[in-house]
């Protein structure tokens, strides 16, 4: 008798480059998430420090850590290799020097089983290196149901343009072959408007999960800000 595989309800992409300093603390807050049925797919894209390290010593550990790497081809290739090895319902992405609450699957995959979405939009906090924060914040009310991009046009173009606060069905982006921009910068805007206008199911869970380092010292930050592209 052939056992049927169990197929994990989540899929987490973490796209790697050069983060030994913060990687354990992303890496902590997904292996200890309270949704258990979940893969933490992580991309070493090219790293140069210990960061491979780090993630072997933790899929040894935990045999929900699946690791691939590349040569250094920037975040958008990394995370498309991440969504063709996905297997999850559904998909989420972490940058890799942030970190999620540990309730944050679990909630956001009851949301999304719920309303039958195709994509789920949840809040984030930034942590700036003044130890101050600052939350973002999709809309100050709850919304309750599911709408699409016609319902509330101010979700593409009037918040900020990342996927990291969204969970995303994954049949949903395979059949509209959404894929992110390899191009240097701004990888992810392309990704995020074209989901969001895709998506014929799109709830909102008015929390706070997502805990997005905001650093001096990022380098892909500060091109973004400076360059004239």
């Amino acid at each position: 008798m052939v056992k049927k595989m169990i197929l994990p309800k989540v899929s987490v992409i973490v796209p790697i480059y050069n983060k030994e300093e913060y990687l354990k603390e992303c890496l902590d807050s997904l292996i200890h998430q309270s949704l258990k049925e979940i893969e933490i797919i992580c991309i070493d894209d090219g790293s140069t420090d210990e960061s491979l390290t780090i993630l072997t010593n933790y899929s040894r550990k935990d045999s929900r850590i699946k690791i691939f790497s590349q040569e250094n081809s920037g975040p958008g290739s990394a995370r498309n290799k991440g969504i063709n090895e996905a297997n999850g319902e559904y998909i989420a992405f972490i940058d890799a020097d942030d970190w999620i609450e540990l309730d944050s699957l679990e909630k956001l995959y009851v949301n999304a089983k719920q309303y039958g979405s195709d994509l789920v939009l949840f809040n984030a906090i930034e942590h700036l290196p003044n130890n101050k924060c600052n939350p973002r914040i999709y809309f100050k009310e709850s919304i309750n149901g599911k709408f699409t991009y016609n319902q509330q046009k101010n979700l593409v173009l009037n918040n900020y343009l990342i996927v990291c606060t969204k969970l995303h069905k994954n049949t949903f982006l395979q059949k509209n072959d959404i894929y992110f921009s390899e191009s240097d910068l701004f990888e992810d805007v392309y990704f995020h408007i074209k989901s969001v206008l895709e998506a014929k199911s799109i709830s909102y869970l008015n929390e706070i999960l997502y805990n997005y380092r905001r650093t001096q010292t990022n380098t892909r930050q500060s091109k973004s800000i400076k360059s004239r592209k």
